[in-house]
C-alpha cells in the first residue's frame, strides 16, 4: 500500500518538505507540531527535528497523552 501511495501520488511521506519550505520563507520564532507518536522517530521527524536545529532553533519534543491535558479524545 505505502508502494501504490507514493506511484498514485496519494502518499503524504514528502509533507516535512512542504514545511520546512514554509519555515524556511517565514522564519516564525517559534514553531509547534503535533502529530502521531511514530512520527518523531520516523526518518521525516528526524530529518524535520535536525534541519531546525541546523536553523539555530532549541527543539523539544515528547509523546503526551491528551488525557492529562483536559483532552476529551
Amino acid at each position: 500500500l505505502k508502494e501504490r501511495s507514493i506511484q498514485d501520488l496519494s502518499t503524504t511521506v514528502d509533507m516535512v518538505y512542504e514545511v520546512l519550505r514554509l519555515i524556511e520563507t517565514i522564519q516564525p520564532a517559534c514553531i509547534h507540531v503535533e502529530n502521531v507518536p511514530g512520527f518523531g522517530s520516523s526518518p521525516q521527524g528526524a530529518m524535520l527535528e535536525l534541519k531546525l536545529r541546523r536553523w539555530g532553533y532549541h527543539v523539544t519534543s515528547g509523546v503526551y497523552d491528551a488525557g492529562s491535558f483536559g483532552g476529551l479524545t
